[in-house]
């Protein structure tokens, strides 16, 4: 990608590889859940994890506004990519690439295939997902939305509103706050 990418063209690079895709979404269609466009990036702004130097979501410095949503991309190193928008309605969407989709990392795997003598035949991996740098992304996942939900006023009581979430406890609202601020 170059320089001059538009959004569509970093969302495009994301989807053409390996990538996550959440989605976090209320139970109920409430179309401005969130009264503002100020209100939603407060939300997001306030709900940011920090948990190893990258914030999730990576809020960059081109933010995006239409009509019921704000969005962020970012293309960084040769590794990080990410789009996401988050909408009135308190619906998230966000894309991003494997970190373990740059040569780098994939020159690492296939050292790891001839040390542990697996790479016989020829055999080459087209791919390896990392599983520490996967369950710090899921911790992610799940601390952002967890704060998320009170900073946006999704929920009515100490639940949030969240389909199928399993990650609050019964009468206990999150408090902490996220970001290093």
């Amino acid at each position: 990608m170059t320089a001059t990418a538009t959004s569509a063209d970093i969302l495009d690079d994301i989807r053409g590889g390996p990538h996550w895709k959440v989605v976090i979404r209320p139970q109920s269609f409430e179309q401005e859940r969130i009264p503002t466009l100020d209100a939603c990036l407060t939300a997001v702004e306030d709900s940011q994890v920090w948990l190893r130097g990258w914030s999730y979501p990576y809020l960059g410095e081109n933010l995006e506004r239409g009509k019921d949503w704000i969005a962020s991309c970012v293309e960084a190193f040769e590794e990080r990519r990410e789009y996401w928008r988050f909408f009135q309605s308190g619906l998230f969407v966000h894309y991003f690439s494997f970190w373990e989709d740059r040569p780098s990392w994939r020159s690492e795997a296939e050292e790891r295939y001839r040390k542990w003598g697996l790479a016989a035949d020829g055999f080459s991996p087209n791919g390896f997902l990392d599983v520490g740098n996967a369950l710090h992304t899921i911790t992610e996942i799940f601390e952002f939305m967890h704060a998320s939900w009170p900073q946006a006023r999704l929920g009515h009581g100490t639940k949030p509103p969240w389909s199928g979430s399993a990650c609050t406890r019964s009468g206990i609202a999150p408090s902490r706050q996220h970001s290093p601020r």
